[in-house]
């Protein structure tokens, strides 16, 4: 789990709203360190979405790990849940979430 910086920004009429900002960037250094901080780690698990990781799986899969994405998205134009195809394609292996994952959350 990683957190990057808070970002607030305005949208409709003031109302405020805050997001994580530089969180992707701190997870691949992340991802990039595993072998020698954590040298018996084979397999790496992400949760992600878009395609900014593409670039540091091949490269871990370049060096022997196996990379499991979860992610979830739907196929409804215009949603702000996608994924890009690039990153399913360069896992190893990948599992999409639905609500069932959730459901014990509540």
């Amino acid at each position: 789990m990683r957190e990057g910086r808070c970002q607030k920004y305005f949208i409709d009429k003031g109302k405020e709203e805050f997001c994580q900002k530089g969180v992707d960037a701190l997870i691949i250094m992340d991802m990039y360190d595993v072998q020698e901080t954590y040298p018996s780690v084979k397999k790496i698990i992400l949760i992600a979405s878009d395609s900014d990781f593409v670039p540091v799986i091949g490269r871990m899969k370049q060096k022997g790990f196996e990379v499991v994405i979860y992610t979830y998205f739907d196929r409804k134009r215009g949603s702000k849940f996608s994924t890009s195809n690039h990153l399913l394609n360069i896992a190893s292996k990948w599992v999409k979430f639905d609500k069932t994952y959730f459901e014990d959350s509540k």
